[in-house]
C-alpha cells in the first residue's frame, strides 16, 4: 500500500523487456537443439516444418473428436440411459488421446533415430580405441589418424568422424572435438574425445589409451 506522498517506483526498461527476451532465446535455443537433433537422427526437414507437421496432424486427429461429438449426441438424444449419452463425448475424448499421442510419437521418432546411432557408435568405440593405442606408437597428428580409420566403422560413426574432420580442418581442433563429443552424447565417446584433446595439446596419453582399451 502507497503512503501518502509515496511515488510508485516503475520497473526499469530493461526489466519489462528481460522476459520476452527471455522467452525468445529458449525459442531459439529449442528450435537449434531440435535442428542439431534432426540433423543426427538423419531426417532432412527444418525444425519449423517438423514442428509444424506435428501439431497439424495431432489437431487434425483432436478436431475429428468435435463432428464425431456431433454426430453421436444426435444419435443418442432419444436415449435415456446415462451411459449411452456418454458414448460422444468418449468417442471425442479418445480421438483427442490420439491426436496428443501422434505428436509424442514425432518426439519419439527423433529420441529413437538418436539412440539408435548413439548405440551403434559405443558399438564402434571399442576398435576405434584399439586403433587410437596402436596408432600413437607411430603418429600422433589426430587429424592424420581420424582421416586413416574413418572407414573402419559403421557408417553412422565414419559419417560423425568425416564431419569432425571437416570442423577441424575449419577451425580450432579442440573445439571440433568438443562438438563431436556433444553431438552424440555419449559417455565413452566423452572419454575418447577427452584422450584426442589432451593428443592435441601435446599430452602423452599412451597409458590412457592403453588403460582404456582395456575396458
Amino acid at each position: 500500500i502507497l503512503m501518502r506522498g509515496q511515488i510508485p517506483v516503475q520497473e526499469p526498461q530493461e526489466i519489462q523487456q528481460a522476459a520476452p527476451e527471455q522467452k525468445q532465446d529458449m525459442s531459439k535455443y529449442r528450435e537449434q537443439q531440435l535442428e542439431q537433433n534432426l540433423k543426427i537422427a538423419h531426417i532432412t526437414m527444418p525444425p519449423k516444418l517438423y514442428e509444424a507437421r506435428a501439431i497439424v496432424k495431432a489437431a487434425g486427429y483432436s478436431l475429428v473428436g468435435i463432428p464425431v461429438y456431433v454426430l453421436g449426441w444426435l444419435a443418442t438424444m432419444t436415449f435415456d440411459s446415462p451411459y449411452i449419452k456418454a458414448v460422444p463425448a468418449v468417442l471425442a475424448l479418445m480421438f483427442v488421446v490420439v491426436g496428443i499421442l501422434q505428436y509424442t510419437n514425432a518426439q519419439e521418432k527423433i529420441t529413437e533415430a538418436i539412440k539408435m546411432k548413439r548405440e551403434q557408435i559405443d558399438f564402434d568405440l571399442p576398435r576405434f580405441v584399439y586403433a587410437i593405442s596402436q596408432e600413437i606408437r607411430i603418429e600422433h597428428n589426430v587429424l592424420a589418424i581420424l582421416e586413416k580409420h574413418k572407414d573402419s566403422f559403421s557408417d553412422y560413426f565414419r559419417e560423425e568422424i568425416e564431419i569432425t574432420i571437416a570442423d577441424m580442418r575449419s577451425s580450432n581442433w579442440e573445439a571440433a572435438l568438443t562438438r563431436f563429443e556433444g553431438r552424440i552424447g555419449s559417455t565413452h565417446l566423452s572419454e575418447v574425445t577427452r584422450g584426442l584433446i589432451e593428443m592435441v595439446r601435446g599430452s602423452d596419453t599412451s597409458v590412457y589409451w592403453e588403460n582404456l582399451s582395456i575396458r
